[in-house]
């Protein structure tokens, strides 16, 4: 799995992230079985795109901007 994140609102296309990976992917000998796009520009809730896994990518329904509370990362590392 491959999570990215970005935090420039007005810059970062998922779209346009999820086309070049794919470009990149087609010649990568062993690519990640799952990417995912994180957006945290904004302080709360984050949204999450899935970029590619198995069956499904970015341009799938109910594949983009599925929102995510950082809270519960807060939880799992304890921090």
């Amino acid at each position: 799995m491959l999570v990215l994140e970005e935090n420039d609102l007005s810059l970062t296309n998922p779209e346009i992230v999820h086309n070049s990976f794919a470009l990149a992917e087609s010649s990568a000998p062993n690519p990640p079985d799952e990417i995912f796009l994180v957006g945290t520009s904004i302080p709360q809730p984050w949204w999450v795109t899935c970029l590619r896994r198995e069956g499904k990518n970015y341009y799938d329904d109910g594949e983009r901007y599925h929102e995510f509370d950082p809270v519960t990362l807060t939880q799992l590392t304890k921090r």
